[in-house]
């Protein structure tokens, strides 16, 4: 399977706009994941990177006596949330619960 490879940039938005960078690599396509299941929620957009981003890690180091206990969480988590997402974007029907409060 071809992976995809990304800078990933975090610039602080006020005071010194420091910058943290690194590159990250994934099996998914993260831009059309982006496209298709956060449109434009900003906090659907931090929890798909920041669970994608988190995702890798533990797979590049998989074999880390730090990750035994937690990656059959953190699987459990991602099959929960990919069909949740799956779930909403059949119905037409995706909001975060944030964006759904403020409606």
């Amino acid at each position: 399977m071809a992976m995809h490879r990304y800078d990933i940039t975090v610039e602080e938005a006020q005071g010194e706009r420091r910058r943290l960078a690194c590159e990250a690599s994934s099996h998914d396509d993260l831009m059309a994941l982006a496209g298709t299941v956060v449109a434009d929620d900003p906090r659907a957009l931090r929890l798909l990177l920041g669970a994608k981003l988190l995702g890798g890690v533990l797979l590049e180091d998989r074999d880390n006596p730090l990750y035994k206990d937690f990656l059959p969480q953190f699987g459990a988590f991602m099959r929960a949330l990919k069909g949740a997402w799956r779930t909403e974007l059949r119905a037409g029907s995706f909001q975060s619960s944030n964006t759904a409060r403020s409606a």
